[in-house]
């Protein structure tokens, strides 16, 4: 009797296993901290007065992916080490640095999200416009190549249209 309920349990869990409904039994626990050993840490150097990044939390207002009404919520601007956005090439909006020095990086639309496409229309994913309000937290950085671009102010821009979809003072 004993051996053939471990048989059946045995079965389920083969069951389970091939489909899928095994449980991680470390899922929601704390992954804990994986530390370099100490002769390979290393301080990091505080970032310059010239280094730092605007930190605008800006409201949209979408209707199927199109954006309807834009504003900046609050901005804020800290010394900190910048997100490195220069290097992307191209995306749907440009967000456009204007101060002594010009520069711009490409971004996401935020009302399009990314999902997995239908298996029949061959597609890896495809875009999905959302409907409603979205805070959109933005990181602008206010230096590139070490130096301060002395910016003043932020212009995002629809790459496709041309359409401005946002002005905001520094």
């Amino acid at each position: 009797m004993k051996t053939s309920i471990c048989l059946a349990m045995a079965a389920i869990g083969m069951i389970s296993t091939v489909h899928g409904q095994t449980v991680d039994p470390t899922r929601g626990r704390d992954p804990g901290k994986i530390v370099p050993r100490a002769d390979q840490q290393r301080a990091t150097a505080p970032p310059t007065k010239g280094q730092q990044v605007a930190v605008l939390n800006i409201r949209l207002e979408a209707d199927n992916g199109k954006i309807m009404a834009a504003r900046v919520d609050s901005s804020r601007t800290i010394a900190s080490y910048a997100p490195k956005v220069f290097a992307r090439r191209g995306g749907p909006w440009e967000v456009i640095i204007d101060g002594k020095t010009r520069r711009s990086f490409f971004v996401d639309n935020p009302a399009m999200r990314e999902a997995e496409a239908h298996p029949s229309s061959g597609d890896k994913y495809q875009w999905v416009g959302v409907t409603g309000p979205i805070d959109w937290p933005l990181i602008v950085p206010l230096y590139a190549d070490g130096q301060s671009l002395g910016a003043r102010s932020i212009t995002i821009r629809d790459t496709r249209s041309g359409a401005i979809i946002l002005q905001a003072e520094i």
